[in-house]
C-alpha cells in the first residue's frame, strides 16, 4: 500500500487519572493506550483484536474526538487531501471532521432511546450538521433504511419493534447518514447471534463496495474479524504487540499473544479439538500497574528473564510489526 494514509495515530497516549487512596496518596494512572501508533489506509479494513480492558474501545473514541489523548498525534486526510492534525483542534473546529468520522456501536439496544421511531433516530444528525430537514429528513431516512435492508415504512415504528439484528442495521443506518469516510465499528457484531452476525459483516462488506468506506473494525474474537479484514492490528494492555496482513496473521503468527488469541478460535472438527493448541491463562496486564519489561510475558510460555526486564518496541520482522524479542526465533502455530 503506497497511497497516503486516510488516518494516521502516532505515539498516542490515553491515560486516565484515579481518585487518591489511602492517606491522599495519587494512584498512577491507567494507561488505556501506552504508546500506540498504526495507519489505516483508504479503502481498506483495519481490524483491531485483543480481550476485554485491552484499550481497543478507548483508542476509537480518541480518534473520533470523545477523548482527549494525553499524548501523540492522530492525523486525518481532508477531502482536498491536506493533513489535519485532529489533536490540536477545539469543539467548533471538530464538527465538520465528525461528519467523516463516524461510529456503530456495540449494543444495539442500549444505543437506540426506545423512546424515539426511527425517522428521529436516524434523522437527528442530519437536523443537527444541517443537512435535511422536514420531508427531505424523510426521504433520506427511507432511502438509508433501504441501503441496510429495512423497509422504508418502518421509519415510524420504535427500537422495541426490532429484532437485535435489525436494531444493529438501524444503527449502521445511523453512522452512514452523514455520508462518513471512516467509520469506526465498535465490537458491532458481537452482541448479536452467530447468524445474524454473518449477515451485519456481509452488509458492512457491500457498503463499503458501494461507498468507498474505510472502517477501523474493533473486535475481541479473531474469528469474527477473519473474512472481513485486510489487515490485523493486535492490542495488549494498551499497546500494539503485532501488525499484519490478515492472511500472514493467521497463517503464521510472529506474537505468542496471537498465537493464544488463534488457540481460542472454536474448531468445528472434533478431531482438530483434540489437538495440541495454545491456551491463554491468566488475567490481562493491570493497565494501572503493568509488570515490568514486556506486558505479556507474566502469561507468555516463551519468556526469558529479558522479557521481564526490556520493553520490546514494535518493529519490522519480515514485512509485518511485532512487539517480541524472540519474534525471528519462535515457531508459532497458525489457524
Amino acid at each position: 500500500m503506497t497511497a497516503a494514509p486516510l488516518l494516521a495515530v502516532e505515539n498516542l497516549q490515553m491515560h486516565f487519572r484515579n481518585r487518591k487512596g489511602l492517606f491522599r496518596r495519587q494512584p498512577p494512572p491507567t494507561r488505556a493506550v501506552d504508546d500506540v501508533s498504526l495507519q489505516i489506509q483508504p479503502g481498506e479494513t483495519l481490524s483491531l483484536v485483543g480481550e476485554s480492558g485491552s484499550g481497543k474501545t478507548t483508542l476509537g473514541r480518541c480518534i473520533l474526538g470523545v477523548y482527549r489523548a494525553t499524548a501523540g498525534r492522530i492525523t486525518y486526510a481532508g477531502t482536498a487531501g491536506e493533513p489535519v492534525e485532529l489533536t490540536t483542534l477545539g469543539e467548533a473546529e471538530l464538527k465538520p471532521y465528525r461528519r467523516q468520522i463516524r461510529m456503530i456501536f456495540q449494543d444495539p439496544n442500549s444505543s437506540l432511546n426506545p423512546r424515539r421511531p426511527v425517522v428521529d433516530l436516524i434523522g437527528e444528525c442530519l437536523e443537527i450538521h444541517g443537512v435535511a430537514k422536514g420531508r427531505a429528513r424523510s426521504e433520506r431516512v427511507a432511502e438509508l433504511l433501504t441501503q441496510v435492508g429495512l423497509r422504508p415504512e418502518y421509519m415510524s415504528r420504535y427500537p422495541h419493534a426490532f429484532s437485535g439484528g435489525e436494531r444493529q442495521r438501524i444503527g449502521i443506518a445511523r453512522a452512514l447518514a452523514l455520508d462518513p469516510r471512516l467509520v469506526v465499528c465498535d465490537e458491532a457484531v458481537s452482541a448479536l447471534d452467530v447468524s445474524v452476525q454473518a449477515q451485519i459483516i456481509n452488509l458492512l462488506q457491500d457498503l463499503q463496495a458501494q461507498r468507498g468506506l474505510t472502517y477501523l473494525f474493533i473486535a475481541h474474537d479473531l474469528a469474527v474479524v477473519e473474512h472481513i479484514s485486510d489487515r490485523i492490528a493486535v492490542m495488549y494492555a494498551g499497546r500494539l504487540v503485532e501488525v499484519a496482513r490478515t492472511e500472514d496473521l493467521f497463517a503464521t503468527p510472529l506474537h505468542p499473544y496471537t498465537e493464544a488469541l488463534i488457540g481460542t478460535i472454536p474448531l468445528p472438527d472434533p478431531r482438530l479439538r483434540k489437538a495440541a493448541r495454545t491456551r491463554l491463562g491468566g488475567e490481562i496486564a493491570s493497565l494501572t500497574n503493568p509488570p515490568s519489561g514486556c506486558n505479556f510475558h507474566p502469561r507468555c510460555r516463551y519468556a526469558t528473564a529479558d522479557c521481564s526486564i526490556k520493553r520490546p518496541a514494535l518493529r519490522e520482522v519480515g514485512g509485518r510489526q511485532v512487539a517480541c524479542h524472540h519474534a525471528e526465533s519462535l515457531s508459532l502455530r497458525g489457524a
